[in-house]
């Protein structure tokens, strides 16, 4: 499957209503309907992409244009980068809390966005805006039988 088709597959993804309940706790395997999609598009099992969901508790004073301004333009810049397959924006639940997710071709692709300098600055006004946040990163590989298999690397919390 191309990297293209990667993207109109993946841009199939709908959130379930766990991922608003319990952001911050459900794995991230409910969270999706990951295994329609990667049934439908026939994933093998050669089909390997690196996810990063970052799990975050609001401020209650988090002015949230300057937050989706920072967030639009550390985005703009990682599609730019390359290998950028799906990012999904979270919306905070009435307490605060939201999950947002990015799809990356590779783990090189994503760390070569985490160098760039909007990530850089997203990160140090993050402190401003969250009361907490964790970082997973995930190797997300198909089965033989088109399923995903998540594989959780490593998780950064502040």
């Amino acid at each position: 499957m191309q990297a293209e088709a990667f993207k109109h597959a993946f841009h199939e993804l709908q959130p379930a209503p766990i991922l608003y309940s319990a952001p911050l706790t459900a794995p991230l395997f409910l969270c999706f309907n990951w295994n329609e999609v990667f049934e439908k598009y026939g994933f093998t099992e050669s089909s390997s992409f690196h996810v990063v969901a970052f799990r975050s508790v609001r401020k209650r004073n988090t002015d949230e244009d300057t937050l989706a301004r920072i967030n639009n333009v550390a985005l703009e810049e990682a599609r730019k980068s390359g290998g950028l397959v799906m990012y999904w924006a979270g919306k905070a639940n009435a307490l605060r809390q939201c999950l947002e997710t990015s799809v990356w071709e590779s783990r090189a692709a994503a760390e070569k966005a985490a160098r760039m300098p909007a990530y850089s600055d997203a990160m140090k006004v993050a402190a401003t805006l969250y009361e907490s946040f964790t970082l997973e990163r995930y190797s997300i590989t198909a089965t033989v039988d088109h399923l995903p298999a998540f594989k959780l690397i490593d998780s950064t919390s502040r």
